[in-house]
């Protein structure tokens, strides 16, 4: 009896060690982060999660669809199964949304995806890095930071060639800069894109989020002030962003939520606008990078030598990085 007793604590701690339920939101993860960017994250997280459930996938991305099951099959399979897969790719990716929209659920029975990796986005790399994903739910901060349930696995299947897949594949741990940074440092992104050493990159995080972690004007400017003085040498400023998450969940939301994101990417422009002003004001050649696709955008971001953050997780991830290469990090 006792070694009976014995065995079911064993069993009991075990569980209690690895059986752990996955957090309900995204600001239950970790602790830390100041709340304000868990907030943050939270709200966007779930602001895509919702658009998802209305995914319609673009012109663009049936034709790479279509283009990728036609290499796998030949003539009268093709006839007989490709025309249907695409929009099974699609119920795919709503399925997952779903399951990983909360109350989250367990992952979806993954064997059609297994089957079919055509329905993977077909991101080709440094040549794609002048777009975005087509597929949603690609939150590499999340995925890092976070791990919310469905959405690892979600990552592998539907993005295998992106940094957030490999992560998951590398590590079953959270915030592992060790990890990710290895995973940056690999040879194929040796000929990415990646900013000058004279140059400054300012993260801007916009979207639902940005409604959360509007960053005031001393942000910035107490920024130029420090680099202005240390490195006087560095004379550009690149601006790094993405509206795309915006003007998709407009397309998808319906009239009211149209109306809303339109003023949103009203007002973020805005405020764009205002940050470059501050920039040029002192003397700074300011470009603008914009909708380029996450991954491309991490590289160059954790390349920099000088770095403003945003708020949030994912501008925390990127800060870590620069720092751990050698960087400034300001903000």
């Amino acid at each position: 009896m006792r070694s009976a007793g014995v065995l079911l604590a064993l069993l009991n701690t075990y569980a209690a060690l690895h059986l752990r339920p996955e957090p309900s939101s995204l600001k239950d993860s970790i602790d830390d982060l100041p709340a304000e960017d868990k907030e943050a994250d939270d709200a966007d997280y779930k602001s895509e999660l919702e658009a998802s459930l209305k995914f319609v996938p673009s012109t663009e991305l049936l034709a790479a669809w279509k283009d990728a099951f036609a290499k796998k099959f030949s003539g009268k399979q093709f006839s007989k199964a490709g025309v249907s897969l695409p929009s099974q790719c699609a119920d795919q990716v709503v399925k997952w949304a779903e399951a990983a929209n909360p109350p989250e659920k367990r992952a979806p029975d993954a064997s059609f995806i297994l089957s079919h990796p055509e329905c993977a986005d077909p991101w080709a790399g440094k040549e794609s890095c002048g777009k975005a994903f087509e597929v949603p739910l690609y939150r590499l901060g999340d995925v890092v930071l976070y791990r919310p349930l469905t959405l690892p696995a979600f990552t592998r299947y539907f993005f295998p060639k992106s940094i957030g897949a490999k992560y998951v594949k590398e590590t079953h741990k959270k915030n592992d800069i060790a990890v990710l940074n290895q995973i940056i440092s690999g040879k194929e992104y040796d000929d990415f894109e990646k900013p000058a050493d004279n140059e400054v990159v300012v993260h801007l995080r916009l979207g639902d989020a940005y409604q959360h972690m509007k960053m005031k004007n001393t942000h910035y400017a107490s920024a130029i002030s420090k680099i202005r003085h240390s490195y006087p040498s560095v004379s550009s400023v690149t601006l790094v962003y993405g509206d795309h998450h915006m003007k998709q969940m407009q397309i998808l939301g319906g009239h009211e939520n149209f109306s809303r994101n339109q003023k949103r990417l009203e007002e973020t422009d805005n405020r764009i606008a205002q940050i470059e002003k501050m920039f040029t004001d002192k003397g700074f050649k300011v470009t603008k990078r914009l909708n380029h696709n996450a991954d491309c955008d991490v590289i160059y971001m954790a390349n920099s030598k000088f770095l403003i953050k945003a708020g949030g997780g994912f501008s925390q991830l990127i800060g870590s990085l620069v720092q751990k290469r050698g960087g400034k990090v300001f903000g």
